[in-house]
Parts: C-alpha cells; sequence; structure tokens
C-alpha cells in the first residue's frame, strides 16, 4: 500500500503544481519546475502529515485512502509549487 499512496501522492502533486503554475503565471517555475515542486510537495506534505496525524498504512488499498491521498497530496503539491515559485520570484527580482 505504501508504494501505491506514494504513487497517488507524487501524481496528484505533481498534477496540481502543473495546474496552479498555469493559473499563476507569476509564481510558475515552468511546466517541469512546477511538476517537479508539486511532486516534492505531494509526497512530503502527505507524508508529515501522516506523520503528524498518527495515521497508520492500511493493508490494502480503499477508496476512501486512495481519495484522501490524492486530495492531500494535490493540496500539499500546490502548496510546495506556489512557496517555490515565489521564493524564486522574489529571489531573482531586480532590487528597486
Amino acid at each position: 500500500m505504501e508504494l501505491i499512496g506514494l504513487g497517488v501522492q507524487w501524481a496528484s502533486g505533481a498534477l496540481a503544481g502543473v495546474l496552479a503554475g498555469s493559473r499563476l503565471a507569476r509564481a510558475s517555475l515552468g511546466r517541469a519546475g512546477d511538476m517537479l515542486a508539486g511532486a516534492i510537495g505531494g509526497g512530503i506534505g502527505v507524508a508529515f502529515a501522516d506523520a503528524w496525524l498518527g495515521l497508520a498504512p492500511t493493508a490494502a488499498p480503499d477508496t476512501g485512502t486512495v481519495v484522501v491521498q490524492a486530495a492531500g497530496g494535490a493540496l500539499a503539491g500546490a502548496a510546495m509549487m506556489l512557496a517555490a515559485g515565489l521564493l524564486v520570484s522574489r529571489a531573482t527580482r531586480p532590487d528597486r
């Protein structure tokens, strides 16, 4: 289950990163950067939330678990892409 869950988290995070990057052009890192930041955020964000909330992995994947992992991966992936994009755009902005 852990590999299936991690794959769902990475995929939903990457998709959310690309979607957020296309909607927020100012914070976009480019399609590949948005996808990478989203996938990293999806994997790490849900793993952190699972550890913080004390959720135990289940032996067999069920629909509810997969949906929760996909939603959590998407939220964490979009948040990571947005944070990384804003940091990069802030760091590369010329001083005024």
